[in-house]
């Protein structure tokens, strides 16, 4: 018996047993699905449990509503292809619409963010792992990538202000954003970041987004890829709201991630690189948070404390740390 979501995304699921079914060589009607993920991101996402002992599979379902969901597919080989620990495509299937399906193979529920209360020495290893891989695919050529998103160039970085003015500035604390937006320190950051030299990037590089097999890093949710800073995936990492690493910890997986790329990390530039994701993740959190999704909601008052943090004696200090102090007053309940 097929296990069904919500009767409004019936057609995904609908789909995606019917891919399994034709890969698994079994009736539809004989697997179960179970949901993992729904989400304003455009996809449906499941997992398939075949009958008889057979592996379970991830199942993928897209819409069009996101130019970087249609990635999933090039990106999944191309990283396959170059030695990075990514789940395999199984099957896969696309639309000029720009939605598509995939089936993937099944990582399991360990994730980085699991590991949260660990012992520091099983934690450390396994981000240790996470930054190998990372790096790794950071040195691809990615020239080579059939599909890349919009690179980080001064109107993304611009964009994640904005958003940032847009749903913690205006909707959450209620202020005209104008202070914000029209101050030229702003574009001054933007415009320096992406004067710098780039490479690929995975975009999205947090906990959720890290799964630990045999603690061993294995990376999804990378159709984002694009050409960035090296600084930014490690600043999505280190700063990570979800994962509240404390400072002393931080300053550890530094010192690991200098061993690995054999060059000293500048502080400065992270630092910056920081700033910019996570005024985005606040944005973010801001704006499902206050749409009644009480994970988001939860995740605010964190990543206001890294943004206070990271906004001393940085160049945007003087327009964040008001904003900051007024979103305090303005956390949604959880």
């Amino acid at each position: 018996m097929i296990s069904v979501l919500p009767s409004d995304t019936i057609a995904p699921e609908k789909i995606l047993a019917e891919m399994a079914g034709a890969y698994y060589r079994n009736s539809p009607e004989c697997l179960a699905l179970y949901p993992i993920t729904q989400g304003a991101s455009g996809r449906t996402i499941v997992r398939i449990v075949p009958p008889e002992g057979q592996t379970p599979c991830i199942g993928i379902h897209w819409t069009g509503v996101r130019p970087d969901n249609a990635a999933f597919i090039t990106a999944a080989r191309f990283l396959k292809s170059h030695g990075l620990r990514v789940p395999a495509l199984l099957t896969a299937t696309e639309q000029p619409t720009g939605s598509g399906a995939a089936l993937a193979e099944d990582l399991g529920d360990q994730n980085l963010l699991g590991l949260k209360s660990a012992h520091w020495a099983t934690k450390s290893a396994a981000y240790g792992s996470a930054m190998e891989q990372v790096h790794l695919l950071h040195s691809l050529d990615a020239a080579a990538v059939p599909t890349l998103q919009q690179p980080f160039d001064a109107s993304l970085y611009l964009w994640e202000q904005e958003y940032f003015a847009e749903h913690v500035i205006a909707s959450m604390c209620g202020q005209n954003p104008s202070f914000f937006l029209e101050n030229p320190a702003r574009r001054q950051l933007a415009e320096d970041l992406a004067s710098l030299p780039r490479c690929l990037i995975h975009r999205d590089f947090q906990s959720q987004n890290i799964h630990i097999i045999h603690g061993k890093a294995w990376l999804i949710d990378f159709q984002g890829m694009r050409y960035g800073l090296a600084e930014y995936d490690l600043a999505s990492l280190i700063y990570d709201p979800y994962a509240g690493l404390s400072a002393n910890e931080r300053d550890i997986l530094l010192s690991h991630w200098e061993r690995i790329t054999g060059a000293s990390v500048n502080r400065t530039l992270l630092q910056l690189c920081a700033l910019q994701r996570i005024m985005q993740a606040t944005a973010a959190f801001a704006r499902y948070g206050l749409a009644g999704h009480p994970w988001y909601a939860a995740q605010l008052k964190p990543a206001l404390d890294i943004l206070r943090e990271l906004s001393q004696s940085s160049p945007l200090e003087h327009l964040l740390v008001p904003a900051i102090h007024s979103a305090y007053d303005h956390l949604p309940s959880c």
